[in-house]
């Protein structure tokens, strides 16, 4: 009798999986931690999902915008109704995208590149928690977890239907590829609805399909791709067909790309404060690197401290780096390109199967490049990098470009041929010495984030204890700053309904009307100002003379004047 043969163990993807358990392991006690601290934008999503779930609406865009899809808060929904109300059921969602991330990007990465580079990628984007990544894969504010997901996933789908167009192929191999198609536009469509950070993905990842995927124009192929794409983004579409032009989606998106909607302080070296903001601090941070100075170190930001040249160095060095590498990348990827070309045009005829192979392989990775050059493009020349540097998740869109710029190091720098096999060596030494620094200083921001943990608690529970004073005055309608609103309505389960006044000095808008009217229709409704804050001190003149008397509570940091 004949034995049966065991299938071979992949054991790169068994340590892939692994590694995705252990980061989502990560991730649950983060969560379960309550990090990263939240704020009133997950509180808008979370009062969406309460909504969703409770009272059957059916927002298409966080509240007050005219953009960002609430996807989060429709999974959240799911879930609220499964396990309850919570912050914690309201991150499942976050923690499954990224779950689902990283399962994209180790086949991407294994697909274009090599097994054991998808391994160190998957390793340094499961582990390298540093507190700017963390919360952009875990707080649910939208746009960034959907940005990593469904860029990276329409890069994988369209490098894979290429790799396996124009052959030969059995007939369930033909009807995934159908799959894969109509996955493409769904991706694409979810991801456009989401934010339109997606958009140069999806460009790149549509670019791979017309080069190399064109002669399925005539088959069910482009079929089912827009109608997956029509279906992912059906929300976004009939929003925008139903608004005034005012509220256009793409004209508010512009509105934020150029600026209008921030508010300039100054325009004077509004240019150099763009390359100091993008170079110094925001593109350093958005790609894994833990901070080793304030925002106000930097120039133009602030005076000089003893950490401002120390500063420049690390964060400079960083972003010189990244560019270094960037572009090497993209010089390889044309390189090879080009002698591929010549190749065929040497020898007067089509390519073979495994010439074809080579160039989709080495066009998809330059295609990666691209797209993360575009986002980094446009957010350069836009007014707000210099106004809100520390709006990271702009460039959040770069994670994917890990392996890419990676691989220089890994293995592209050995296509340079050296002479001396002592200066070869040298140069092995010093490449590993490179990816082994740049490990460590992305793998060290997990340890940064877990020192801010008392932080974070503390925060927390001052939170909490703010909304059980509140509750124990009789306060459930209540006057307050953007920041502390929204926050406090989903952590109190809308038991406390508060708006923001008009006239604060903070800055802030009421995202959802509704709540205004509740809070104004109360007489009683108080007022609560952070301690000490320009707000505080301007009512507290404002009633010194007023006919109507309040009294005044001390609370956690807040204080409240209540109407007598």
């Amino acid at each position: 009798m004949f034995r049966r043969k065991r299938p071979k163990v992949d054991s790169f993807a068994i340590t892939a999986l692994a590694i995705i358990v252990l980061a989502v392991i990560l991730r649950i006690v983060l969560v379960a931690l309550n990090m990263p601290e939240t704020n009133s934008d997950e509180g808008t999503m979370g009062l969406e999902a309460m909504h969703i779930a409770f009272r059957g609406e059916h927002p298409v865009f966080l509240y007050g915008q005219d953009y960002m899809g609430v996807l989060e808060a429709y999974i959240a929904a799911f879930f609220f109704h499964l396990f309850g109300v919570s912050l914690f059921t309201l991150r499942i969602g976050m923690i499954l995208m990224f779950t689902l991330f990283m399962v994209s990007i180790y086949f991407l990465t294994r697909l274009l590149y090599t097994k054991k580079l998808a391994l160190l990628t998957l390793t340094l984007l499961s582990f390298g928690a540093a507190s700017d990544v963390l919360t952009q894969q875990l707080r649910a504010v939208g746009g960034a977890i959907e940005t990593l997901l469904f860029g990276s996933l329409v890069l994988l789908l369209a490098s894979w239907l290429a790799l396996t167009s124009g052959q030969t192929l059995a007939p369930h191999i033909r009807r995934w590829r159908l799959v894969a198609y109509s996955s493409w536009g769904l991706a694409a469509g979810l991801g456009i609805w989401v934010h339109l950070l997606v958009v140069p993905f999806v460009l790149a990842g549509g670019l791979i399909l017309v080069c190399f995927c064109y002669r399925e124009l005539l088959s069910w192929a482009p079929i089912l791709l827009l109608l997956g794409l029509l279906i992912g983004a059906l929300p976004f579409i009939l929003y925008n067909l139903h608004v005034p032009l005012a509220h256009n989606t793409i004209i508010a998106t512009l509105d934020i790309h150029s600026g209008s909607t921030a508010p300039i302080h100054s325009t004077q070296h509004l240019l150099r404060k763009r390359v100091i903001a993008t170079t110094l601090w925001t593109l350093p941070i958005a790609t894994g690197l833990t901070p080793i100075c304030t925002l106000t170190d930097l120039p133009y930001y602030g005076s000089p401290t003893a950490r401002t040249l120390p500063c420049i160095i690390v964060h400079g060095t960083w972003s010189l780096g990244y560019i270094i590498l960037f572009t090497v990348a993209i010089l390889l990827a044309i390189a090879a390109l080009w002698k591929l070309w010549l190749v065929r045009r040497a020898q007067a005829r089509s390519w073979s199967q495994e010439e074809r192979q080579a160039t989709i392989i080495h066009f998809a990775r330059l295609m990666i490049l691209f797209a993360a050059g575009l986002t980094l493009l446009l957010y350069v020349i836009s007014p707000l990098s210099a106004l809100e540097p520390e709006s990271t998740r702009y460039l959040v869109g770069l994670l994917i470009t890990v392996p890419a710029v990676l691989w220089p190091l890994w293995i592209g720098f050995d296509n340079l041929k050296l002479s001396l096999r002592k200066s070869t060596r040298l140069f092995m030494a010093f490449k590993k010495g490179i990816i082994v620094l740049i490990s460590l200083a992305i793998l060290s921001g997990t340890v940064a984030t877990f020192t801010s943990l008392p932080s974070v608690e503390a925060d927390n529970q001052q939170q909490e204890a703010l909304i059980s004073n509140l509750l124990h005055i009789g306060a459930t309608r209540v006057w307050v700053e953007y920041w502390t609103c929204f926050r406090m309505m989903f952590q109190s389960q809308e038991r406390i309904i508060c708006a923001i006044p008009y006239g604060l000095i903070a800055q802030g808008s009421d995202r959802y009307y509704p709540y205004y009217v509740i809070v104004n229709a109360d007489p009683n409704a108080v007022h609560m100002f952070p301690e000490g804050s320009p707000d505080a001190i301007a009512f507290a003149k404002k009633i010194a003379n007023s006919k109507q008397h309040y009294q005044r509570f001390d609370f956690n940091g807040y204080v409240v004047y209540k109407p007598e």
